[in-house]
């Protein structure tokens, strides 16, 4: 694989990781408030199987710039990095992967930019407010106290001037959700982790469901705990054709803790477009 970085729209640097092959492309987004790492060993597993493939660290994650402004995280800026990797890399079709965030991005990233996009696999992701079965959320008005402490972050030179160590995600095995999205928000800078929660409460794309032509497969951990098994059912339903695969025992973060049992998921899906369409 080889990193490169690209210089966005808005001026950010947008860092992502690229390994060309014969076979098809494979983008893969991660989710909150992760970086690509959660995907090597799919990654890995699909570079064998002789894709080509494409990891994101979306904006305000990883090794990509971390703006500073509220406006800067919304999800047309997030689908429109994403955009500018696929010209500059003159990639004409791809299946694209997103994982809980991700696949919130995906689904905005078919709503502007549905060329090029062959298929779609969603994993543990959802369609609206992922927060919105959690009752004391229902009742909160974000963005007061997001610029509250994004005013305070900003104006702390030692706050604005820490560093964040790069973490792989890769590396850990066998724990919790909770702990991945610890390890992840503790490496994030507080201005990006609050920002995506902004916008994610804000986001909702029901009227996508029913406009994507594309063959989706939806992942969904049976035990998941943030998103819940019937959003992803009702998803199933309003996507015309979509197949859902429930990964038995599975909680949120499957890509990182059951990647086996994803990449033959996904592999079956690929082989089953493969055998439609020539792809």
């Amino acid at each position: 694989m080889v990193g490169r970085f690209i210089k966005s729209f808005d001026g950010n640097r947008i860092y992502y990781d690229i390994c060309r092959k014969r076979g098809s492309f494979l983008v893969f987004l991660h989710g909150w408030p992760h970086n690509h790492t959660v995907w090597k060993k799919e990654l890995r597993y699909f570079q064998k199987k002789g894709y080509s493939t494409v990891a994101v660290d979306l904006r305000g994650h990883g090794k990509s710039d971390k703006p500073s402004r509220l406006k800067d995280y919304t999800f047309d800026r997030f689908a429109k990095d994403i955009n500018l990797i696929i010209n500059r890399e003159k990639i004409q079709d791809f299946i694209l992967i997103g994982h809980s965030l991700g696949g919130m991005i995906g689904l905005e990233m078919y709503s502007l930019f549905p060329k090029g996009i062959k298929a779609l696999v969603l994993v543990d992701t959802i369609y609206e407010n992922p927060l919105k079965h959690f009752s004391f959320i229902r009742h909160l008005h974000l963005t007061p106290l997001t610029e509250h402490v994004l005013k305070f972050i900003l104006e702390s030179d030692k706050i604005r001037k820490k560093h964040f160590p790069y973490v792989d995600f890769s590396k850990f095995k066998d724990h919790s959700d909770f702990f991945y999205w610890m390890k992840g928000a503790k490496e994030t800078p507080m201005k990006s982790v609050l920002s995506c929660l902004e916008e994610m409460v804000e986001f909702n794309r029901k009227d996508v469901l029913k406009k994507i032509e594309v063959p989706t497969l939806i992942i969904e951990g049976e035990k998941d705990r943030r998103i819940p098994l019937d959003s992803a059912k009702v998803m199933a339903k309003k996507i015309k054709g979509a197949e859902l695969k429930i990964i038995k025992g599975a909680s949120h973060d499957v890509d990182i803790r059951r990647p086996n049992e994803v990449e033959h998921t996904i592999l079956d899906f690929l082989d089953q477009i493969d055998s439609r369409k020539g792809f």
